[in-house]
């Protein structure tokens, strides 16, 4: 089993984004594990922070952020849990998403994104419910000169990730590259929960200001969603 991990560093006056994310869909669980690190942006420079649950309810799914988070017009996880709180399919989920055009807050945001390659990942929303179904919609940038940027959704297994998973980490040169993606241990094929919070632990261990605890880890069933091994610090809320 492979993981869909994102490392995103991008932002502007107040704007956020996202670092370390895992997602790991089996036959029986999907599992949603973040980190709590952001970084921020502005005209003085990065500054490195800790944000609430990245992890989010909305109606009958679950949804993690990487990427570009919020900005001076508002946190991303609202906007999204706003529009795919009353969705019954992921396909109605995913164009709710879509429909809320979160790609012009990063076109509006595009000062930000200087000295980016293209096919450089923006913004990546996984959602899911105990169907087992994983969908994801991603903004990644097209063209840096003219500013263009590429929105894409699908569902796993599917187009984006034809073999279970694929691996956003970050922006070339922002931060040396995981030796973990490049040899994945045995450990991480596991695809459950302690690999996800072990790949992550591992992950602050080796950028410690780009990622940093309390780790949150979702597990989702068929019968429902639940915590696994939850930090006291955790900001996420309870699940009755």
């Amino acid at each position: 089993m492979r993981a869909l991990s994102a490392l995103a560093f991008v932002c502007l006056p107040v704007t956020l984004s996202a670092t370390t994310l895992v997602v790991f869909r089996t036959p029986t669980a999907v599992i949603l594990a973040t980190d709590s690190a952001a970084v921020e942006l502005d005209e003085t420079g990065k500054h490195h922070m800790q944000v609430d649950c990245k992890i989010r309810p909305s109606g009958r799914w679950w949804f993690v952020i990487g990427g570009f988070l919020r900005d001076s017009h508002g946190d991303m996880r609202d906007v999204v849990a706003t529009s795919i709180a009353n969705t019954t399919t992921i396909q109605a989920a995913l164009a709710a998403i879509d429909d809320h055009s979160l790609s012009d807050h990063i076109r509006a945001n595009r000062a930000l994104y200087k000295g980016r390659q293209a096919g450089s990942p923006l913004m990546t929303i996984v959602i899911a419910d105990t169907t087992m179904i994983v969908g994801v919609f991603m903004v990644s940038l097209k063209t840096a000169d003219p500013f263009e940027v590429m929105v894409e959704t699908g569902t796993c297994p599917g187009t984006l990730c034809a073999t279970g998973s694929y691996y956003l980490v970050g922006e070339p040169g922002d931060a040396p590259p995981n030796p973990l993606l490049k040899a994945l241990p045995s450990w991480f094929q596991r695809g459950d929960a302690a690999a996800a919070r072990q790949f992550i632990t591992e992950q602050i261990a080796f950028t410690p200001l780009l990622a940093r605890h309390p780790i949150d880890v979702l597990e989702i069933t068929t019968t429902g969603a639940r915590w696994v091994g939850r930090e006291e610090s955790s900001a996420c809320a309870s699940i009755p």
